[in-house]
């Protein structure tokens, strides 16, 4: 079976064994949604890693599951697992400050390779409009820190920089953030 698509599989039962959605009122999906739309986004860039577009429909898994990096090196290769970890939050000791945290994860993100960081800009490209929709009281907060996020994030596809830059700064345009 072609490994995309046990992906995306696998996307959906870890995002779906725990009943993950996205979004209020109308427009509620199913969370695996945003990582096939995330990947969707990096196939456009990079079309032949197809290490990469696994790796961009389990980009939550770590997070957001019970999935652990080992559980994700039984079914997909090491360079599969090493992006999906890049573009991880780490974990953090207890009492840190959201400004520390967030600090710490554009660090790391910054030594993240040319494919984790397209995928980590797909998916600020499409949690950004998201965000603002169905997060209002949350979204100046989020958009000020992509703003700062997009700095640690260059280099690995100036055309994709250029665009999901351009969101998140009307985006900030649209909420007077900026």
């Amino acid at each position: 079976m072609d490994r995309v698509l046990i992906a995306s599989y696998w996307a959906e039962a870890a995002h779906g064994a725990i009943g993950q959605t996205r979004g209020s009122g109308d427009n509620v999906e199913k969370y695996v949604e945003h990582c096939r739309r995330v990947a969707h986004h990096v196939h456009r860039v990079i079309p032949k890693d197809t290490d990469a577009i696994c790796a961009a429909l389990l980009h939550d898994v770590l997070e957001d599951t019970k999935t652990t990096a080992a559980d994700l090196l039984q079914h997909f290769n090491e360079r599969t697992v090493d992006l999906v970890m890049e573009v991880t939050d780490p974990k953090h000791p207890e009492g840190l400050r959201r400004a520390e945290r967030v600090q710490i994860n554009r660090n790391k993100l910054s030594l993240a390779s040319p494919a984790g960081k397209i995928i980590k800009l797909c998916d600020v490209y499409d949690n950004t409009e998201f965000i603002r929709r169905d997060m209002p009281k949350f979204a100046p907060l989020y958009i000020q820190e992509k703003i700062l996020l997009m700095a640690f994030l260059r280099g690995a596809h100036d055309a994709l920089w250029e665009q999901v830059n351009e969101r998140v700064m009307s985006e900030a345009r649209i909420m007077g953030v900026v």
